[in-house]
């Protein structure tokens, strides 16, 4: 009795927090980092880590650091707060300071508490994440030393089949590294009717692996490729979404391009912003070209037809499924005539050619998320955010006009920024 009555006062007295033991970093001589699972000598060539072997022989270890477990918001009190909020900003910031830092297990972690908690605040977050798994399982190799060559695409395979959550986008990092791009159907890839298997699955890790090797494998059946567009935008998970959007950036940019302005312009509202996600992540100079070029119906109301750089547009309420010719150069047109032969320099006017481009009058705030996706991408001929500071929409297009985003670089104090309180 005396023995039980001790054992209950115990448990009720308070409790001090158990202490988070520190994260065990490797440093080669270039001051790449990794998480140690086993702390491995100065010199080595070889690191191991809980997701596999990091090897670098050309940057041997230099020393063995111990540092504090990183920390981050609970990402279930920022997911229904705002894309820029503070609490969004911190989930961002650790992101990077993970993947920078090597610390794959926090990494894994945070990114599964991510996937857990979807909602505007910790949506980038989750992608960010996402990627830095993938690219650092590009990096690791988890499969056994004695296993022979041709059979380490289908372990791996299998591997990420059985593990699920983020060790399988760590292992999707490792399969684009290994499978075979340059035939159809070679021996070294995931066979086409698993990826077709396991994107039908109810396992939102095993989809996003399986679009983005399907894109990855440069596979041309067009079920294939329509699917993939179709999951780019309407997925439920966001991994999903971001999944098939990696895949299709990875070979088949030049009709995703296309598919993501048509959906920016017409289709509905959740779709629309997705695409507008993409268009801004994947899409380099030209996916920003046509973020600008859209932006131009940020005021407009129908019948209203008006002309932004040599584009016609009009202004509809309607919506309607995106569209897209899988066809060469189908749905481009120069930005400016007789300048076709310049790399990118162009704009998406729709999936297939047209007259005349329709948007559908834009919802609330989406104006401005077109705006704050435009000056998060940190696009090199975008002004400082010193000198842009207080302009509106209609600065922001005048400028685009008169700067466009090719060309070399121009220092701040070169730019004149165009006359403020117009627009927007």
């Amino acid at each position: 009795m005396l023995v039980s009555l001790s054992l209950m006062l115990l448990a009720a007295a308070p409790q001090e927090a158990a202490a988070v033991p520190p994260v065990r970093l490797a440093m080669t001589r270039s001051g790449v980092m990794v998480e140690a699972a086993l702390p491995p000598a100065a010199g080595a060539l070889e690191i191991q880590t809980a997701f596999g072997v990091f090897r670098t022989p050309l940057d041997p270890v230099e020393v063995v650091l111990e540092r504090p477990a990183e920390t981050w918001p609970d990402p279930g009190e920022v997911a229904g707060q705002a894309r820029a909020s503070a609490g969004a900003r911190e989930l961002h910031m650790a992101v990077r300071r993970l993947e920078e830092e090597g610390r794959l297990r926090e990494l894994a972690t945070l990114t599964e508490a991510l996937a857990a908690h979807p909602g505007p605040g910790t949506e980038d977050a989750l992608v960010q994440a996402a990627e830095a798994l993938v690219r650092w399982g590009a990096r690791l190799d988890p499969a056994p030393p004695e296993l022979e060559l041709d059979r380490r695409v289908d372990w791996l395979w299998e591997e990420l089949r059985r593990r699920g959550g983020a060790r399988a986008l760590l292992l999707t990092g490792r399969l684009q590294e290994e499978v075979d791009t340059g035939l159809e159907y070679h021996p070294r890839q995931v066979p086409l009717a698993d990826l077709r298997r396991a994107l039908r699955s109810r396992d939102p890790w095993l989809r996003a692996a399986a679009a983005r090797l399907a894109g990855w494998q440069r596979f041309t059946d067009e079920g294939l490729l329509r699917l993939l567009f179709a999951e780019s935008l309407r997925a439920e998970h966001l991994l999903v979404r971001a999944g098939a959007a990696a895949g299709l950036a990875a070979s088949w940019l030049d009709y995703a391009l296309p598919w993501w302005f048509d959906a920016a312009c017409q289709s509905l509202p959740e779709e629309r912003r997705t695409a507008v996600a993409w268009l801004a992540r994947f899409g380099g100079t030209d996916g920003l070209e046509a973020l600008f070029v859209l932006l131009s119906a940020w005021d407009k109301h129908p019948p209203h037809r008006w002309t932004f750089l040599d584009v016609a547009f009009q202004s509809v309420r309607g919506v309607r499924e995106p569209s897209v010719a899988l066809l060469p150069d189908d749905g481009v047109i120069a930005l400016h005539p007789g300048e076709e032969e310049a790399p990118g320099r162009r704009v998406l006017a729709g999936a297939v050619r047209r007259s005349v481009i329709r948007v559908t009058v834009f919802p609330e705030g989406f104006a401005g998320e077109v705006l704050a996706r435009i000056r998060e991408s940190g696009h090199p001929r975008l002004p400082a955010p010193a000198e842009s500071e207080g302009w509106k929409i209609g600065d922001w297009l005048r400028w685009f006009a008169e700067k466009g985003l090719r060309g070399p670089v121009q220092p701040p104090a070169a730019v004149t920024p165009p006359e403020k309180g117009s627009g927007g």
